[in-house]
């Protein structure tokens, strides 16, 4: 059984997540809009998805933050 993950939550681990990617991004010397600072982003938000929500997916999370439904 999945547990509880609010459109709240996705929306944190998605600020964590752009956070992380900015640091890396900026490490790395690239822009984040650009296609190697966007597959930071795409990393770094399925790590830290996976250490706060191991259950959900992805498209799960993408889902969630297009409309405030609960997923269960």
């Amino acid at each position: 059984m999945k547990t509880l993950f609010t459109q709240s939550d996705a929306r944190f681990v998605l600020s964590l997540a752009l956070e992380i990617a900015t640091d890396q991004a900026a490490q790395a010397g690239v822009e984040l809009e650009s296609a190697t600072g966007s597959a930071i982003y795409d990393d770094v938000i399925e790590s830290t998805l996976a250490k706060f929500a191991p259950t959900v997916t992805m498209d799960e999370f993408y889902c969630l933050l297009s409309r405030p439904d609960v997923l269960h």
